[in-house]
């Protein structure tokens, strides 16, 4: 049967489920889910919503929840270590989908499309917000 979409907050069986499959390190640590990943590298649990249907939610997500309640309709839990799989209630924080995708984003780009160095003396960053390669917008002009 097709999952429907994931309820606000999950039932506590399932939060209680999340909490007992993850590895619990020290407080600065990640803490690793320790289940069933899915293609987009975060950690993943399903369960049973009723007449025959599933669900499912990205274990970081179940845990933001089950130690600081509903996720906001307009925000995202985000992982500050950039760890996907890492369930550390310390590591989690809300954001707009907007500024996570441009974070990430940073995050994840050390150079240019033609190899240039995202540095602070080769990146350039609008009023917008928007990270530019100053030695290409060089040849651009």
């Amino acid at each position: 049967m097709r999952p429907s979409s994931p309820p606000k907050c999950p039932p506590q069986r399932v939060l209680d489920r999340v909490m007992s499959r993850v590895d619990r390190r020290g407080a600065d640590e990640c803490w690793p889910w320790l289940m069933s990943v899915g293609s987009h590298g975060y950690g993943q649990i399903g369960w049973w919503v009723g007449s025959g249907q599933s669900t499912m939610m990205t274990a970081h997500r179940v845990v933001w929840i089950a130690h600081n309640g509903p996720v906001p309709d307009d925000l995202v839990v985000d992982h500050v270590c950039h760890n996907r799989v890492c369930c550390n209630p310390a590591h989690l924080r809300l954001l707009s989908d907007s500024e996570n995708a441009r974070l990430t984003s940073w995050v994840l780009k050390t150079h240019c499309r033609m190899g240039h160095p995202y540095d602070e003396a080769n990146t350039y960053v609008n009023p917008r917000g928007h990270r530019y390669c100053r030695e290409c917008r060089k040849r651009w002009r």
